[in-house]
């Protein structure tokens, strides 16, 4: 905040200049100006004149803010408009090249067999077949239980019945927020029941294949107040039901997952081979204490 300061004393009998211009450099020694003949002026003609300068040039400074403020504007909606045309053509001139590699790719494949395979009864055609793959890689990344697994110790002492449903934006995990998911999400989107397939290695552990499109990072944990298993990683989760009752006394110690459906030994300090039929043999990991 600035600081003024001053003392009035009317001696001064020279009258202020008949007059004086105003220009964004000269706002502020003129204001000082103004302020000590106010307070020296000896005539009261002068001091009123002085009072009416001091208006003038309180609206002058309005006026320089003003167009300063209204030339920012211009300059930065220009900016805008240039930033957003650039992407504009970024993304066209994008659009154009992959547009020319299909066409050239397309243009040069010569295999009937690979040509009639872009197309597909259920999706329609395909620029090329890469297109048509990527589709079909996504689908099964989301239908197909597998590419991701899931260990839960439960120590039930039995081969539970496992249901696993995926959700997003539950309370508690939107990113910013209570209610802040997408279009105003309020706790969680809608669950979806996931394809599995499950293993029992013995009677107090599960193995959940899944997906891999719904992998997440992290353990499953298990929460007592609806004996169930989660797994949080941001705002998505996925749920894991096998049944639990209050009378249960399931293990609280969670589990662990993987990026395979063939777990082996990390560090195997012993391999063996089992001949079970004359054409099948089994590969076994021991592994030290």
């Amino acid at each position: 905040m600035a600081e003024v300061k001053g003392q009035a004393d009317y001696r001064d009998p020279e009258h202020i200049p008949e007059k004086q211009e105003y220009d964004p450099g000269n706002i502020e020694p003129l204001a000082e100006q103004l302020a000590a003949f106010i307070r020296s002026k000896m005539y009261g003609v002068d001091v009123r004149e002085t009072l009416a300068r001091w208006v003038e040039i309180n609206l002058a400074a309005l006026e320089f803010l003003r167009d300063d403020q209204q030339a920012f504007k211009i300059d930065l909606t220009g900016k805008q408009t240039a930033v957003a045309q650039r992407q504009s053509d970024v993304e066209k001139r994008q659009t154009g090249l992959e547009k020319q590699f299909i066409d050239v790719i397309t243009k040069a494949t010569q295999d009937s067999e690979v040509i009639n395979a872009r197309d597909s009864s259920i999706y329609g055609p395909f620029g090329v077949l890469d297109l048509r793959l990527e589709n079909i890689e996504q689908a099964l990344a989301l239908l197909a239980p597998a590419g991701y697994t899931v260990t839960i110790n439960h120590g039930l002492g039995r081969n539970p019945t496992v249901t696993v449903v995926y959700y997003e934006y539950a309370l508690g995990t939107e990113l910013n927020g209570l209610g802040t998911g997408p279009d105003g999400t309020f706790g969680g989107t809608p669950s979806k029941t996931i394809e599995s397939t499950v293993s029992y290695p013995d009677a107090d552990k599960v193995k959940i294949d899944l997906p891999i499109g719904f992998k997440l990072i992290g353990d499953p944990v298990y929460q007592p107040a609806d004996n169930r298993w989660y797994i949080i990683d941001g705002y998505r989760t996925l749920r894991f039901d096998l049944g639990v009752t209050d009378t249960d006394n399931p293990d609280t110690s969670g589990g662990s997952t993987s990026g395979g459906i063939n777990d082996v030994p990390a560090t195997p300090n012993e391999v063996s081979f089992t001949q079970l039929t004359e054409t099948t043999g089994q590969l076994d990991w021991q592994t030290g204490a």
